[in-house]
């Protein structure tokens, strides 16, 4: 059961991740990534009311984790003037 949440944080990360570099591409803002994130954080959270079991938080946390990265990384590059990102 661990190999199981383990590959699935590990597709999560590189999704989010994936998906985060890509808006941040389109909008040109480090930021761009983490503003859909947040939105669905939010509706998430109203939706199951915050009972989720501890392998489902990890995967969120996960998940937050490849946000935060894509943001970071997207930062990153902009200030070293890359032109997909500045």
């Amino acid at each position: 059961m661990f190999a199981y949440w383990f590959m699935l944080s590990v597709l999560a990360a590189v999704t989010f991740f994936g998906g985060g570099m890509a808006l941040n591409m389109i909008f040109r803002r480090w930021w761009a990534s983490l503003v859909p994130f947040l939105a669905f954080t939010v509706y998430l959270i109203a939706a199951v009311g915050a009972h989720m079991i501890w392998p489902e938080w990890v995967l969120f946390g996960v998940a937050a984790l490849g946000v935060a990265l894509s943001c970071w990384t997207a930062r990153v590059l902009g200030r070293r003037g890359y032109p997909l990102f500045s």
